[in-house]
């Protein structure tokens, strides 16, 4: 798929799903504030991406957004949809053994990001794979 238009908020929101695991150059906001502080990085989404994609709550948070996009990005309620989403992350840490609120503060810009790109391209909603593939860029 290819996609015009800023590649800002692609990129942030790769780099917010997959830590920039794939990305040469960059490091994850995460692992630079811990590097900062002394502390040990931590990569929230695993080493698994596939499995990351693959949690249940991945899918509905992908589930949640077809939903809310139904009636296009003007008819979104993005209050409600970001504390749903927030909801969502938050369950999804806890099942990857991830504090609910780092995997909440971690992917906190997403549901705006997610704003810009179905306004962009509402196509991107047809299939889970496309779904993240607007996220994260071609596998």
């Amino acid at each position: 798929m290819t996609r015009s238009g800023p590649a800002i908020p692609l990129c942030l929101a790769a780099a917010l799903l997959v830590g920039l695991a794939g990305c040469k150059g960059h490091t994850p906001m995460h692992s630079a504030m811990h590097a900062a502080s002394g502390q040990a990085a931590m990569n929230l989404q695993g080493d698994d991406t596939a499995a990351f994609f693959a949690n249940p709550n991945a899918h509905a948070f992908y589930d949640l957004t077809v939903k809310t996009f139904a009636n296009g990005p003007k008819g979104v309620n993005f209050a409600v949809y970001q504390d749903q989403s927030f909801a969502l992350f938050r369950a999804l840490g806890a099942s990857m053994g991830v504090p609910p609120a780092m995997m909440q503060d971690h992917l906190k810009l997403i549901p705006g990001q997610m704003v810009q790109i179905v306004t962009e391209d509402p196509g991107v909603l047809k299939t889970y794979d496309s779904f993240i593939e607007a996220m994260v860029g071609p596998k």
